[in-house]
């Protein structure tokens, strides 16, 4: 409920309940009281036995920060991973050609991939527009920034010459 007050998209919605989810069964589990000690004991899960990866850790620790605010609980001051940026991830531009190519009989789908592709968009930006988001006389399409209204803007879509 609180989430959704705060304009978070579905799938951060689902991805907060799949980790509170887990700490809770966590607690469960060992008969455990929610607490810090439990808490940084469910990290130490995480990392040791389960083995996630740096971005899930942080993730699971950023959700539960948050968590812990909505109750609060203290939290206690914990080091985030170390999570190394990599170079962003893009499709080369034969594979798009072959989606492209594939998509010949369907025109709906088809004019999405291309608005997905010449504006760097999401899959969750793109199902998101709203006709009034698509400004085709001037060849732009509004997209909501992920951090906030400080980052909305109007993206150019790029034509065929």
């Amino acid at each position: 409920m609180t989430l959704k007050l705060e304009n978070k998209p579905p799938e951060s919605i689902r991805t907060y309940d799949k980790c509170l989810r887990k700490y809770n069964d966590f607690l469960a589990q060992r008969k455990l009281k929610n607490n810090t000690d439990s808490m940084l004991e469910f990290l130490n899960h995480i990392v040791t036995v389960e083995r996630l990866k740096p971005n899930s850790v942080k993730l699971y620790m950023i959700i539960l920060k948050r968590y812990f605010k909505f109750l609060e609980i203290p939290f206690p001051k914990v080091k985030l991973p170390n999570v190394p940026l990599g170079p962003p991830k893009f499709i080369e531009k034969a594979d798009f050609k072959k989606l492209y190519d594939a998509t010949e009989d369907n025109p709906m789908l088809r004019s999405q991939l291309s608005l997905c592709y010449s504006c760097a968009m999401r899959i969750e930006e793109l199902t998101t527009r709203k006709y009034s988001e698509v400004d085709l006389v001037k060849a732009r399409v509004f997209v909501h920034g992920k951090t906030g209204p400080e980052s909305d803007a109007w993206i150019p879509i790029m034509t065929q010459q």
